[in-house]
C-alpha cells in the first residue's frame, strides 16, 4: 500500500502499478483539483472532485472519439491498399499466365517444326 496526497488529503492506495506511477497520477489529479478549485466560487472538496472527474471524463471521451476516427481512417486506407495489391497481383498473375501460354505455344510450334523437318 502506498500513501499519496491529493488536494490536502492523504490516501492509502493499493495498485498494480509501481509507486512512481501512482505518485505521478496523484500529482495530476491534485494539480487538476487545485485548478478547478481556483475557478469555483464555492470550494467544497466534493464539488471540486466531481468537476475534476467530469473534466477527465470529457477528455477521455474526446480522445476515444479521436482514436475511433483515426482507426476508421486507417481501416479505410488499409482496405484501399489491399485492393491495390490484389489488383496488382491479379495483373501479375494474368501476365504470368499469358507468358506461360505464349511459351507453351512457342514450344509446340518449335516441336512441330522439328518434326516436319524429319
Amino acid at each position: 500500500m502506498e500513501t499519496v496526497e491529493v488536494f490536502g488529503q492523504k490516501y492509502r492506495l493499493r495498485s498494480d502499478e509501481d509507486e512512481k506511477h501512482l505518485r505521478a497520477v496523484a500529482a495530476v489529479v491534485d494539480r487538476h483539483m487545485r485548478e478547478v478549485a481556483g475557478s469555483l466560487r464555492v470550494v467544497s472538496t466534493e464539488k471540486v472532485a466531481v468537476v475534476t472527474a467530469m473534466n477527465f471524463a470529457s477528455q477521455l471521451e474526446r480522445h476515444q472519439r479521436e482514436v475511433g476516427a483515426r482507426q476508421a481512417a486507417l481501416t479505410k486506407r488499409v482496405d484501399m491498399l489491399i485492393k491495390v495489391v490484389d489488383r496488382a497481383l491479379a495483373q501479375s498473375k494474368d501476365t504470368s499466365s499469358e507468358e506461360l501460354s505464349q511459351k507453351k505455344t512457342r514450344a509446340r510450334t518449335t516441336r512441330k517444326g522439328k518434326k516436319s523437318k524429319k
